[in-house]
C-alpha cells in the first residue's frame, strides 16, 4: 500500500480494512457533504448548483444578499465540480493488488457565502472528499469599511477601492489593527460553520486543521492632492496596471487536517 504517513494511521485507528477502504471513503464524503448542505436547510438559505465553476460565485452572493438585504448570517451555499487533489485507489492487474495514491480528480466543492457583522461577505471552499481540505476568503477592505463604520469615520468607496477617507491616519490604524488578528480562532470558528462533521469525520484518529496561506496579496492606495497630479502619472500608472499582476485586498487561508494530506506546494500547506 504506498499512501502518506496520516492516512495508513487513520485506517489503522479507526480499524478500516485495506480492502474497504475505497468504500468507507466514499461514506465519509457522503456524510460530509449531506451536513454541509443542511446548514443552508435549516437555516432556510437557497442551494444552487452550479454547472460551470467558469461563472462569478461572488456576484451570485452579493446578488442574493442585496436582493434579500441580508446584513448578517448566511447568504447562500454554491456548489460545483472543481478538480481536486485526494485518495486514488489503483488496481495492479498483474500482481491482484491495490494500492492508495494522492492522485488528481474532481469532486464537489461547497462555498458558503456569508455576511459576517465585522468582515462583510466572506465564504469558504469545502472539498467533499478526502482529506477535506477548507479554504476561506475575506476581503481586507470590506473589514476595514466594517470598522470604520463602527467608529464612525467617512469615507467614499466604489467596488473594492477606497476614493476618499475622511481620516487617513485613523483608517490606517485600523487597517494595522488586521495585523494582531487570532486567526487559528478566526478561521477555526468559520470552518466549522460550513463543516459541522468536524473532527468527527476523522473518528478514533485525533488530528486538526493546520492553517497556512494560501494566496495573500497586499494593496496599496496612493491618494492624490489633485486631479492635475494625477492626470501627469496616470498613463504610467495605467502602463504598469496593465503588464503587472492586479491587487487585490483579499485573504485566502487553506487548511489540510494534519497528516492527512499530501504537500503539493508549500505555499498550500505544511505539517
Amino acid at each position: 500500500m504506498v499512501m502518506g504517513t496520516g492516512i495508513a494511521l487513520y485506517l489503522s485507528v479507526n480499524r478500516i480494512l485495506f480492502k474497504n477502504a475505497g468504500e468507507h471513503f466514499q461514506m465519509v464524503s457522503q456524510q460530509v457533504k449531506d451536513a454541509s448542505l443542511q446548514v443552508a436547510e435549516q437555516a432556510g438559505r437557497p442551494v444552487q448548483y452550479l454547472p460551470s465553476p467558469q461563472k462569478s460565485k461572488e456576484e451570485i452572493a452579493r446578488g442574493i444578499a442585496t436582493e434579500e438585504q441580508i446584513a448578517d448570517g448566511l447568504v447562500c451555499v454554491l456548489t460545483c465540480v472543481e478538480p481536486c487533489q485526494t485518495l486514488v485507489i489503483n488496481r495492479n492487474r498483474e500482481t491482484k493488488t491495490q494500492d492508495i495514491r494522492w492522485g488528481q480528480r474532481k469532486c464537489l466543492f461547497i462555498y458558503h457565502y456569508h455576511m459576517h457583522p465585522e468582515l462583510g461577505l466572506i465564504h469558504t471552499r469545502l472539498q467533499t472528499w478526502f482529506p477535506f481540505t477548507i479554504t476561506v476568503c475575506l476581503n481586507g477592505r470590506e473589514w476595514l469599511a466594517r470598522k470604520m463604520d463602527a467608529c464612525k469615520l467617512s469615507y467614499r468607496k466604489a467596488d473594492n477601492c477606497f476614493l476618499w477617507l475622511g481620516d487617513t491616519v485613523r483608517a490606517q490604524e485600523l487597517a494595522h489593527e488586521q495585523l494582531k488578528t487570532d486567526w487559528p480562532e478566526l478561521l477555526e470558528s468559520l470552518a466549522r460553520k460550513a463543516h459541522p462533521l468536524y473532527p468527527k469525520v476523522f473518528g478514533e484518529f485525533r488530528t486538526q486543521y493546520y492553517w497556512t496561506a494560501y494566496q495573500t496579496e497586499w494593496a496599496t492606495d496612493v491618494m492624490f492632492k489633485s486631479a492635475q497630479d494625477l492626470n501627469h502619472l496616470y498613463p504610467r500608472l495605467a502602463r504598469h496596471g496593465i503588464t503587472s499582476f492586479r491587487s487585490q485586498a483579499e485573504i485566502r487561508c487553506t487548511a489540510n487536517p494534519g497528516g492527512c494530506a499530501p504537500v503539493p506546494r508549500s505555499a498550500r500547506a505544511s505539517y
